[in-house]
């Protein structure tokens, strides 16, 4: 759980930050990893509960000023494990959770 003072304020952001980008209401379960590229650029991935919505698309507070066909966020959708079995972050959740 994210229990800890560090833990927690990452599991929060993690929540808004889903929340935002996809409406779903969901808690953090726990941190499964972090990776930081050759930039220094530290990427985090949570374990999140388990949706009991259907998502819908969202805004990045970050890209509110742009146009939409600027934005990242242009669509939402829930995908199989198997369409993205060749995603480098998809490896390191499945690795993370022992699969």
């Amino acid at each position: 759980m994210c229990t800890t003072a560090e833990t927690t304020g990452r599991c929060r952001a993690a929540v808004r930050e889903v929340k935002e980008e996809s409406g779903l209401e969901l808690s953090a379960v726990r941190e499964l990893f972090a990776v930081t590229s050759d930039r220094g650029v530290t990427t985090r991935c949570f374990l999140m509960s388990e949706a009991t919505a259907e998502p819908r698309l969202g805004i990045d507070p970050e890209e509110q000023h742009l146009p939409p066909e600027e934005r990242m966020l242009r669509a939402v959708a829930w995908r199989t494990l198997k369409s993205l079995r060749d995603d480098v972050q998809v490896k390191y959740v499945l690795l993370a959770l022992g699969r």
